[in-house]
């Protein structure tokens, strides 16, 4: 018995110093986020002290206060809340008051009433280093646990924002191996890394969540942080999949005066959040066509759902002259093909946007398929890769080595307002386009996945259906296995008994095909 009471008695001990320190972590986090409300609360002649252990570090020549998009907003059901954000140097990688404790020990914990919307914020932790963008010089850092960086929202235990780097290094801390972005390819040279990051910053169109929009009705939804990002990432596919149509491969950020100005402002336009008609491709859209298919405006997509969705809105828009195919299988169908990308018009073969959603793996991806995944990241037809669980959802655009390159849509900026072509501006679309560069180890993605690619033509089809089937010898070959295959019919499912596919639930989608 007194063993069992001196176990006790030292666990209560623990639990009260384990109790201190959290109390004063958020102390020092309601100074970051709430000093005017901090300073009205406290009792006179009273002082809060930090421990030496809980100060933040000092970020490496960056410790600027964050004047972009300083009001971030919170809607919970029809109630909102916007809060002030703190200095980049106050920001560190995070352990998640949610995550540990129970909500009402959240709201009281250390006699400090905390919001119901504090719930889920960050808090510093001593002995974490801080994480911000990195500046143009800086070296590729490996982030130990997460990644908070200038506007990054990402949600608690975000499995890719845990294991990502950003980086925006000199040439001399790049490996030898060469970049390939979007089907281009650099080779090792002094001015490899300059060609991919101007490419990356100036010629992908990047879509992140999105606040302060007309409310998604009949819901009371004026942002999408917290379930937009695969919808977002959808958004990155087709309007990727449009810039090369109306601007050519190769196109990079005009500016105005410039020759692709007009096609450039036209089609952002039609990716801003509203529900008027200008804006086809709006969020608005996309979540109530979701509520078509069994999602509720608010939920989260997955891969299946985001690609059914984009298959509808572009064929409810005629103007974008393009033709949408998607397969669940594993296997693009020729003839299917030939029936997507028929023109109304003329009928004959047209501009052609390929979605195949495939899952490579149960819980993780399946190392068997990087060598194929990468692969992919070299097609002249491709447009990256969407994918991941609810809150982890990544546009992949490239790859080096082993490492993905990536456009995080965590990332909550002002809606951009509807208003006539000629009055846009290039600051309007300036959040469009992403300057910091990340990436990501394969292995650390998830398996359920969203692959595109674009066909002008009959003949990018054929030259594509040619690199799958070369691509797929290879893999017999023995250098890992094939994730998807090009067939000249569909087959009849009814009598199909091969057992090459098998269809699983996906826990965070719909129904996706488990290639085996």
């Amino acid at each position: 018995m007194a063993t069992n009471l001196g176990l006790s008695q030292a666990n209560t001990e623990r639990a009260a110093d384990m109790a201190s320190e959290v109390k004063k972590n958020v102390v020092n986090m309601w100074h970051a986020w709430f000093p005017s409300q901090m300073a009205s609360s406290s009792a006179p002649g009273t002082t809060t002290t930090p421990s030496a252990t809980a100060t933040p570090p000092p970020v490496t020549n960056d410790s600027s206060t964050v004047t972009e998009n300083p009001i971030r907003p919170f809607t919970s059901g029809s109630q909102s809340l916007s809060q002030p954000r703190p200095a980049k140097a106050q920001r560190m990688n995070s352990y998640t008051l949610g995550s540990k404790l129970s909500g009402d020990a959240v709201k009281t914990l250390g006699g400090l009433s905390l919001p119901q919307s504090i719930r889920g914020f960050s808090m510093d932790i001593p002995g974490r280093r801080s994480v911000s963008p990195s500046p143009a010089g800086s070296v590729v850092t490996q982030e130990p646990q997460s990644m908070v960086d200038d506007e990054v929202v990402h949600e608690a235990n975000d499995p890719i924002a845990a294991r990502s780097r950003t980086c925006v290094p000199p040439p001399s801390n790049l490996s030898n191996e060469p970049i390939h972005l979007m089907g281009k390819f650099y080779p090792p040279s002094p001015t490899q890394w300059t060609d991919f990051q101007r490419d990356f910053t100036q010629g992908l169109i990047w879509c992140t969540y999105r606040h302060s929009y007309p409310p998604i009705r009949p819901s009371n939804c004026t942002t999408d942080v917290g379930w937009g990002c695969m919808l977002r990432s959808g958004q990155g596919l087709l309007s990727n999949a449009l810039a090369i149509q109306f601007m050519g491969r190769g196109w990079n950020r005009p500016g105005p005066g410039d020759p692709h100005w007009e096609d450039y402002v036209r089609l952002l336009s039609w990716f801003l959040d509203d529900m008027n008609a200008r804006s086809p491709f709006s969020v608005h859209r996309i979540a109530l066509l979701g509520k078509q298919l069994g999602k509720n405006i608010g939920e989260w997509f997955g891969p299946s759902t985001t690609s059914q969705v984009t298959k509808a809105l572009v064929h409810n828009f005629p103007e974008c002259n393009l033709g949408v195919y998607v397969t669940t299988d594993g296997v693009i169908y020729k003839d299917q093909v030939e029936e997507a990308a028929k023109t109304k018009q003329t009928g004959e073969f047209g501009h052609l946007l390929i979605l195949v959603t495939i899952r490579l793996g149960i819980d993780k991806l399946n190392p068997i398929y990087n060598e194929a995944i990468k692969a992919t990241f070299e097609f002249p037809q491709t447009l990256g890769i969407a994918g991941g669980r609810p809150s982890s959802s990544y546009y992949f655009v490239g790859y080096q080595g082993d490492d993905l390159f990536y456009l995080d849509p965590h990332h909550s900026r002002c809606v951009v307002e509807t208003k006539e072509l000629n009055e846009y501006t290039a600051e309007d679309f300036a959040t469009y386009h992403c300057d910091t560069i990340r990436k990501i180890d394969i292995n650390a993605i998830d398996p359920s996945m969203l692959l595109a690619f674009y066909c002008r033509d009959r003949a990018e089809f054929d030259a594509l259906c040619t690199r799958v089937k070369e691509l797929n010898g290879r893999t017999n070959l023995g250098m890992g296995a094939s994730i998807f295959t090009i067939g000249d019919r569909a087959p009849d499912y009814e009598d199909d008994a091969d057992g090459r596919l098998l269809s699983v639930a996906d826990e965070d989608d719909d129904e996706l095909e488990l290639i085996l």
